[in-house]
């Protein structure tokens, strides 16, 4: 999948019924759950990326939005979710 078609896509934040951010790519969406917390903190307890969108950078892309989405609401984050370890070593932090 283009990398420019994967950053036009719109992040979708969903409270009610469950908190998770979404990311909907050709009619399949991928997700990041959340916990927000007292103190501005945010938990993602679990991300998913259907299997046939994996490998085409779908969820690098859900990362790198929510990421951006935390800096610009002045959040805390506390990873949850096995995805993000290694992956928030490899981010330059802004």
């Amino acid at each position: 999948m283009a990398k420019n078609y994967l950053d036009r896509l719109q992040l979708d934040i969903v409270s009610v019924p469950k908190n998770r951010f979404e990311l909907n790519v050709d009619g399949q969406v991928a997700f990041i759950d959340f916990i927000r917390a007292k103190e501005n903190k945010i938990f993602l307890t679990h991300t998913e990326v259907p299997k046939s969108l994996e490998g085409k950078g779908v969820g690098s892309t859900i990362v790198s939005k929510v990421l951006d989405y935390i800096r610009e609401n002045n959040l805390k984050l506390a990873p949850y979710a096995p995805l993000w370890r290694p992956t928030l070593k490899d981010i330059p932090r802004r």
